[in-house]
């Protein structure tokens, strides 16, 4: 992961909110004399006795879980908002432009959940957006179609041992040009500008 002094982050309560914020990560793991396996996941994230835990659920054959059986390492990149950021925001825009984003990486080690803790696990990301009275809520679902789908798929555990962050934000540039490109990203008004111009006037 590239970085810099201006753009490292390093509050550890600010990259569990990021992740918390953006879920859908991608999973990543090596795999000997093949390209690596990358798998795009919702994940929870928990702490537990000082640990930070990442749960997620993956179809079993797939590539990922043959690589979980050769090594445990993983690694989980997390987006937040990101952006083309044009020079001609900047008070001197005789400069490159650039694209500011914020990314979380977790690096752990993976292991396969039994069916009771991948079945707990579902149910807990499933009771994280729906409530017990909508239509979509877990114990609306019947228990034949539960066990049915259980064979198919197997929950997963990373222990996360470190985190790293990147909130590129435009910590570099002088007061003026961070609130000049805050005002361009809100009228410009294009994909995740409004989200990227709040997350500048929070952290910067």
């Amino acid at each position: 992961m590239y970085k810099t002094p201006h753009f490292t982050e390093t509050d550890i309560r600010k990259l569990i909110a990021l992740i918390e914020e953006y879920p859908l990560g991608t999973l990543m793991i090596p795999v000997q004399n093949e390209y690596p396996e990358a798998t795009h996941l919702p994940f929870m994230i928990q702490e537990d006795d000082g640990r930070l835990l990442l749960r997620a659920h993956i179809m079993k054959g797939t590539g990922h879980y043959h690589a979980m059986k050769q090594t445990q390492k993983v690694r989980v990149v997390f987006q937040g908002p990101q952006a083309y950021i044009s020079a001609s925001w900047y008070t001197e825009p005789q400069q490159a432009s650039t694209w500011n984003y914020m990314a979380v990486h977790a690096l752990g080690t993976v292991q396969l959940l039994n069916e009771d803790a991948t079945l707990t696990s579902i149910r807990d990301l499933t009771n994280r957006y729906e409530n017990n009275a909508a239509a979509g809520a877990f114990n609306t679902i019947p228990e034949a179609y539960i066990r049915e789908h259980l064979k198919a798929i197997v929950g997963i555990e990373i222990m996360v041992h470190q985190l790293e962050g990147v909130f590129k934000l435009s910590q570099n540039k002088n007061a003026q040009t961070r609130a000049h490109i805050i005002e361009s990203l809100r009228i410009r008004n294009h994909g995740q500008d409004q989200m990227l111009a709040d997350a500048m006037e929070k952290h910067v």
